[in-house]
């Protein structure tokens, strides 16, 4: 996962002051967007958060971090990405969450509407 974001003292801090007692001890996040670059090599680069590399992995750790001492699962998404892959992108992801039992993948159906001149 690229480091766009950071977690420093305050925010510990504010997590050990604020939410330790008040977050549940499963969370289930019904709204996390995974992505990869393989099988999108022919989309142009950008420079956008949408593209940003997190697979299940990365999630978890990150998680981790965002929420210690929790147990973490999701409902993972694919990134609807103009020209993506949606084939490739939903295989990867559902091999991702297939690693674990209670989270799910919603996969991407794309449709092609011809274009207006």
């Amino acid at each position: 996962m690229n480091e766009i974001l950071t977690y420093n003292d305050f925010d510990r801090e504010f997590w050990d002051r604020e939410l330790e007692d008040f977050v549940p001890r499963k969370i289930y996040d019904m709204h996390t967007h995974l992505w990869t670059e393989k099988g999108q090599e022919h989309l142009p680069p950008v420079d956008s958060t949408l593209r940003n590399e997190i697979n299940l992995a990365g999630l978890l750790d990150w998680s981790s971090k965002v929420f210690p001492r929790r147990e973490c699962h999701f409902l993972g998404l694919g990134t609807p990405i103009p020209g993506m892959n949606a084939i490739s992108q939903n295989k990867w992801l559902a091999a991702e969450v297939a690693n674990d039992e209670a989270s799910i993948a919603g996969m991407l159906l794309l449709q092609q509407l011809p274009l207006k001149n």
